[in-house]
């Protein structure tokens, strides 16, 4: 059976990204690289707290603003990343950023709308109190 260019690529991808054993299945322990992993995965991982920066700010300032920042913020994680550079990466980042920062704009905007029409009801309803 004859396998395409792809699917051995992909084999070799998922050959790479087996755990390296020992021969009776016990995993490689170094004593000195114990912290390094640990460090290495929150470095990879410490992208989304870009986030709240980006929510915090979203309540003040414009819708503009904050997709701008967004994607500042998409670019700096990318930037400082410990991963290979990808555009999908930095694309779907910035979506996410941007995106988030605009939804919790909208909610405290909303919210203060909200609470702003029930100030506007309830001094109609006193007026209409006294009026009776």
């Amino acid at each position: 059976m004859r396998f395409s260019k792809s699917h051995a690529a992909f084999r070799t991808v998922v050959a790479e990204s087996k755990p390296d054993t020992r021969p009776g299945g016990q995993r490689h322990h170094h004593s000195g690289d114990r912290g390094t992993g640990l460090v290495d995965k929150a470095l990879r991982v410490a992208g989304f707290l870009y986030l709240f920066p980006i929510m915090f700010a979203a309540a003040f300032l414009p819708r503009w603003f904050v997709a701008l920042l967004g994607v500042v913020c998409a670019v700096l994680a990318e930037v400082f990343s410990s991963l290979d550079p990808s555009f999908v990466r930095l694309t779907f980042e910035a979506l996410a950023l941007a995106g988030c920062g605009l939804f919790v704009g909208e909610l405290v905007r909303n919210r203060r709308l909200s609470l702003e029409s029930q100030a506007s009801w309830r001094r109609w309803w006193r007026q209409v109190q006294r009026q009776l």
